[in-house]
């Protein structure tokens, strides 16, 4: 009896050790950090987080929007020290043609490369997003009653050039110039303003494509969503395992359209930058020409934080690991050294680099070459 009460105890604690063992081993694969993603890709609708946008400037030179201003990328000390543009309350930021464009949610601000002020101008509504190419500045505004508009600018003095609200006609035709579609709607109304085809400005998931504009919409299946284009005449579907996520996660890039998907694993949450909770990323890969539609799926814990008609860029485990978009094999790694257990940072992806920042004081943390 006594040897047999030290045997079941004996398995008692071989059972507690494994199942300890086992915790364990699942914590050291699960990193406890907080990874976000400011946009995938320069096409995406991105929800930027303060302190973290990076714009490319010209000859090579790359700039950090604060929210007291713009601050100029030193190779020698490799951080963002020089503050060129002072100006208070700054959360969005792009720059295009030679202009610098500033906004604070409620106005936006012209500055040459010099970093000279131009122009301003305040406008009606909260300023959700900007947009500068060949002499425009395109504004989306959302008002009072949750209505929007795309105000049109001519840059450099900001006088107006158009507004409109959302187009909301299944009948689209637009304007084209060297990298910036308008897609009108009915009566001229803008639905979206695409840069390399599809920046989406607009409220509608639209993207253009061999000269046809297209409507991506999105539904909820049993194992994930459907995925439904229209455009040119037809209507496609396919399944993929995606979460529902908001349409800044559509992007088109080339012949392929990149559709991103979050499971974080808490509970009805669709998005998570806990790693620890994170499950995977899908990223359908949707082949235009060939009406052909392929899934990325990354290991549980690992995060996209770049993608293109090429390749597609990963965070796993202090590591950037590069895959091939056209058959989603690896290519590359890279180390990340730098990151701290319990810490929260942020990628930002902008011209030829991987920019990591600290995302409590916005310090750079990292640049890693793509």
């Amino acid at each position: 009896m006594k040897k047999r009460v030290i045997s079941i105890l004996a398995a008692a604690v071989i059972i507690a050790a494994a199942v300890c063992v086992c915790f364990i081993i699942r914590q050291k694969n699960s990193e406890d950090l907080n990874i976000s993603v400011n946009e995938i890709n320069e096409n995406s609708y991105a929800a930027y987080t303060k302190n973290t946008i990076v714009l490319q400037g010209e000859n090579g030179s790359y700039y950090q929007v604060k929210d007291d201003g713009l601050y100029l990328f030193s190779d020698e000390s490799s951080s963002f020290e020089d503050k060129v543009i002072d100006r208070g309350g700054v959360i969005l930021a792009q720059y295009g043609g030679g202009f610098f464009a500033l906004s604070d949610g409620s106005s936006v601000y012209i500055y040459d490369t010099l970093y000279k002020p131009v122009s301003q101008k305040q406008v009606e509504g909260k300023i959700e997003n900007i947009f500068i190419t060949n002499g425009s500045l395109y504004v989306k505004c959302v008002y009072e009653d949750q209505s929007t508009a795309v105000l049109q600018y001519n840059v450099p003095d900001l006088t107006v050039k158009q507004k409109s609200g959302a187009a909301r006609s299944s009948e689209y035709t637009f304007t084209e110039s060297d990298n910036c579609q308008t897609i009108l709607g009915s009566e001229n109304s803008i639905a979206a303003i695409c840069k390399n085809g599809s920046f989406m400005l607009g409220s509608e998931p639209l993207f253009v494509y061999d000269d046809c504009v297209y409507q991506v919409k999105r539904y909820d299946n049993a194992d994930g969503e459907t995925i439904e284009i229209t455009g040119s005449g037809k209507t496609e579907r396919f399944d993929t395992p995606n979460s529902k996520e908001p349409a800044r996660n559509i992007m088109l890039c080339g012949d392929v359209l990149l559709i991103l998907g979050v499971k974080s694993g808490k509970g009805d949450e669709s998005y998570s930058s806990d790693l620890k909770t994170h499950q995977y990323d899908v990223l359908t890969v949707y082949d235009i020409k060939d009406n052909e539609a392929k899934n990325f799926k990354t290991k549980k814990g690992e995060k996209i934080i770049y993608a293109d008609e090429d390749e597609i860029i990963t965070y796993y485990k202090s590591r950037c690991i590069t895959y091939s978009t056209d058959d989603l094999k690896k290519i590359k790694e890279r180390t990340v050294d730098k990151l701290k257990s319990g810490g929260s940072y942020v990628f930002t992806v902008c011209g030829e680099y991987i920019w990591l920042f600290d995302e409590g004081s916005g310090e750079l943390v990292e640049r890693i070459g793509k």
